[in-house]
C-alpha cells in the first residue's frame, strides 16, 4: 500500500499495480513527461489533483476520491476492459483544455458541483445522471464516446455548456428541476 502525496512521473509510460491511499491533505499525480496506468485500487475519499501534460488511467477495482481537480490532460476512470467501482463524493474541477473521463457499463449518478471549462467524456454503454450544481461549468458534456444503443444522459440540474451524444446517444432533460440549458447541444443529425 502506497500513500499518495505528490507523485511524479519522470519518464517512460509508466504503469504501478500496488494499491494506493490518498492521505488527508491530499494527493496530487503529476504525469508530466509520460501516460501514467494505476491499476490497484485508489482509496481515501480525500482531495485529489491530476496535473501534466499526459493522461493518468486508474483501473484498480476501486477508486474513492473526494474533490477531484484535473488541471492538465486527462483523468481517465476505468478502461474498456475494467470499470472500477468509483466513489468522488466532493466537487469536480475540471480546467479548460483538461478532461475527466470514464468508463461506464451502468446507471451512474454524480451529484457533485462540477466547475471549470474542461471536457467531462464517458465511455461505453452506460448512462449518466447529473444533479449537482454545474452553474460554474462552461465546459463540454461528451457521450458521443459511448457504446451506440445505450449511452444517455439526464440533466436534473442548469447547464451552460455544450453536450455531445453519437447518433444514438439520448439527451433527457428532467423541467421539473428548473432546468435551464444555455449552451449546444451537437448530434450527428
Amino acid at each position: 500500500m502506497a500513500y499518495i502525496g505528490i507523485f511524479s512521473v519522470n519518464g517512460i509510460a509508466f504503469h504501478y499495480g500496488n494499491n494506493f491511499v490518498v492521505g488527508s491533505n491530499g494527493g496530487t499525480v503529476n504525469a508530466n513527461y509520460a501516460n501514467t496506468t494505476l491499476s490497484g485500487t485508489v482509496t481515501g475519499g480525500n482531495a485529489f489533483t491530476k496535473t501534466g501534460g499526459y493522461k493518468l488511467t486508474l483501473t484498480g477495482s476501486t477508486v474513492t476520491l473526494g474533490a477531484v481537480t484535473v488541471s492538465g490532460s486527462e483523468l481517465q476512470i476505468g478502461n474498456a476492459g475494467n470499470t472500477p467501482t468509483t466513489t468522488l463524493s466532493g466537487a469536480l474541477s475540471i480546467a479548460s483544455g483538461a478532461t475527466l473521463s470514464y468508463y461506464a457499463t451502468g446507471s451512474y449518478s454524480r451529484s457533485n458541483t462540477i466547475t471549470g471549462a474542461g471536457s467531462l467524456v464517458t465511455y461505453g454503454s452506460g448512462s449518466l445522471t447529473l444533479s449537482g450544481d454545474l452553474s460554474g461549468f462552461s465546459g463540454t458534456i461528451d457521450m458521443s464516446q459511448g457504446a451506440v444503443s445505450s449511452n444517455s444522459l439526464t440533466l436534473n440540474t442548469s447547464f451552460g455548456g455544450t453536450v455531445k451524444t453519437s447518433g444514438s446517444g439520448h439527451l433527457t432533460v428532467n423541467t421539473s428541476a428548473n432546468t435551464t440549458l444555455t449552451g449546444t447541444l451537437n448530434t450527428p443529425y
